[in-house]
């Protein structure tokens, strides 16, 4: 891919000496501050039910739904 540094998640969370998820549960498990829902809409309900389950305040940047 041309102009484009492809790298997994795991390469950019050492880089910046943090962890990286691939499951929005074991994420949520920690103590977070609030947290942005920025995945498609179709999984926004999903992960912000789960969210709130753990009482993670969070921010979700289009429609829950759409009706």
């Amino acid at each position: 891919m041309r102009g484009f540094i492809v790298r997994t998640s795991g390469e950019v969370a050492a880089e910046y000496n943090t962890e990286a998820f691939t499951d929005c549960e074991r994420l949520l498990k920690n103590d977070l501050d609030p947290v942005s829902i920025a995945v498609p809409t179709t999984l926004h309900k999903d992960i912000a039910l789960k969210a709130a389950n753990y009482g993670v305040h969070m921010l979700v940047e289009k429609p829950i739904a759409s009706h």
